[in-house]
């Protein structure tokens, strides 16, 4: 069920209704039931992995909690062993071509309670003893398509304190859902077709197409995410919870380490957490009596964990070799970053420009823009080859294959009618400023709308309505983060 659906907006209003006249004790309950449910009308065939995953580590977490020593590694082990198999089985062991679907959902909740059992392993959390909590924390229906990943401690005591109604609250969450899907239908739906046209047939395209749509993809999958984050935290905002961020304008980064801090945040943190930490320390402890200085000591952790930490995120996106790739592409930028800092440094000190200066604040933003740019054509593309291809066209500024002229056969032949490459460019410009309005004032678009007159709010209202209704693009497909 698309969260973009008519069916999906009748579920959450009832949801809300219904919990919003619950008793503090029964909430739990309603949203846990809930959830399950919309995993039934979404994939009920899949629904018996969900449950028992969650039912053995809900009963491994309890235990994990009473008991010591070897028994409490072994506890750990056995819970991470089988919920992380069962996303190898289905998302890698079936990669070769078996037809096996993906349960919806899996990589996000494997990560939630692969996170909630180390948790608890290290006491941070205790055991969650509230079936119905327990239940709402790993499926609740907002957030099990493509996430945020919660914690259990930033979560699960929410769950007894849900805010009556407030109106500044829910109409907060209403703007921020209507922005959402502003961003998914009226801008990144259409940033789809060309991309689609030009990565399903390189060769046809010469280089300056090859450039225009590998920026339009990484503009199509920014605002298709966050567009899907703005609804989710934006309904979250109307049934009184306070879900993660999971966007904080990456593409106004200054390196590739900041864009990480800024991108899919609680996928970030996760990866920081449980994996670039304590494989850092790991590698510290492992070198630790060699006689390195600390200057290097500190490039080798951070650059192995580094890797070992992207190349993970790309695995977990999908099992080809170009997600790997693209993870350890990212994960080079950041050590090399790390590496070329001080002659950096050193450079910008001799050309007389400071840390502040605005000059180089554009050019970190446009070299990590350009880095991300070319990770992202092994990412889009379907294999490794095509991506080479891709890049190959672009680097030897290859002619278009048809004849003279950068678009030969005009903007219809990107897949895009002229109309609808001119909405598209128009919103798309819409978001941008204001991107960058909100970055410069350090502000969020719904703090910016509620700060300006009633003529001027009620007019951005009906504007943005108004574009979804009559230029929104409904027909095509899911968001993209439900297929990882």
């Amino acid at each position: 069920m698309s969260i973009l659906s008519p069916g999906f907006v009748a579920f959450a209003l009832a949801v809300i209704l219904v919990s919003g006249l619950a008793s503090r004790r029964a909430r739990p309950w309603v949203l846990g039931g809930a959830s399950l449910a919309f995993y039934a009308l979404s994939d009920a065939s899949h629904l018996w992995v969900l449950l028992a995953l969650m039912g053995l580590v809900f009963g491994l977490a309890r235990a994990l909690d009473r008991a010591s020593g070897r028994l409490r590694s072994a506890l750990l082990v056995t819970g991470l062993a089988v919920v992380a198999g069962t996303l190898v089985a289905y998302k890698y062991l079936n990669a070769g071509g078996s037809g096996t679907v993906v349960p919806l959902g899996l990589s996000f909740y494997s990560l939630r309670l692969v996170g909630y059992l180390i948790d608890v392993h290290r006491r941070r959390v205790t055991a969650e003893r509230h079936l119905g909590r327990f239940c709402t924390f790993v499926a609740l229906f907002l957030e099990i398509g493509s996430g945020p990943i919660e914690r259990a401690s930033s979560l699960i005591p929410q769950l007894d304190d849900i805010p009556r109604f407030d109106y500044t609250r829910v109409t907060s969450g209403l703007i921020r859902i209507t922005w959402g899907v502003f961003k998914k239908a009226a801008v990144a739906n259409y940033l789809a077709l060309p991309v689609a046209a030009v990565y399903g047939t390189p060769a046809a395209y010469g280089a300056p197409v090859l450039v225009l749509a590998t920026v339009l993809f990484a503009l199509q999958l920014y605002l298709d995410f966050s567009g899907y984050a703005d609804i989710v935290v934006g309904a979250g905002q109307v049934l009184g919870l306070r879900l993660s961020e999971n966007f904080a304008r990456p593409y106004f980064a200054g390196s590739v380490a900041e864009f990480w801090n800024r991108w899919h945040i609680s996928l970030s943190h996760w990866l920081r957490d449980y994996v670039f930490l304590p494989v850092a320390y790991a590698s510290d402890r492992a070198i630790a009596a060699t006689r390195l200085r600390p200057r290097v000591v500190d490039l080798v952790c951070y650059g192995v964990a580094t890797m070992v930490t992207m190349l993970l995120a790309g695995l977990w996106h999908g099992a080809g070799w170009t997600f790997v790739i693209w993870g350890g592409l990212n994960g080079a930028f950041m050590a090399l970053g790390r590496i070329t800092a001080p002659w950096r440094k050193r450079l910008w000190r001799a050309a007389g420009i400071g840390p502040a200066a605005t000059l180089r604040r554009l050019v970190g933003i446009g070299t990590t823009f350009a880095l991300l740019c070319f990770a992202w054509v092994f990412f889009r593309s379907a294999t490794p080859t095509d991506a080479l291809a891709i890049i190959r066209g672009i680097v030897t500024w290859r002619s278009a294959p048809a004849g003279a002229g950068w678009l030969p056969g005009g903007v219809i032949s990107l897949g895009i009618r002229p109309g609808e490459a001119l909405v598209g460019a128009t919103f798309l410009l819409v978001v941008l400023f204001v991107d960058v309005w909100c970055e410069v004032r350090e502000t969020e678009p719904v703090a910016l709308v509620r700060r300006q007159s009633v003529i001027v709010r009620w007019g951005c209202y009906y504007a943005v309505a108004c574009a979804i209704f009559i230029f929104g693009l409904f027909g095509q497909g899911q968001f993209l983060y439900f297929q990882f």
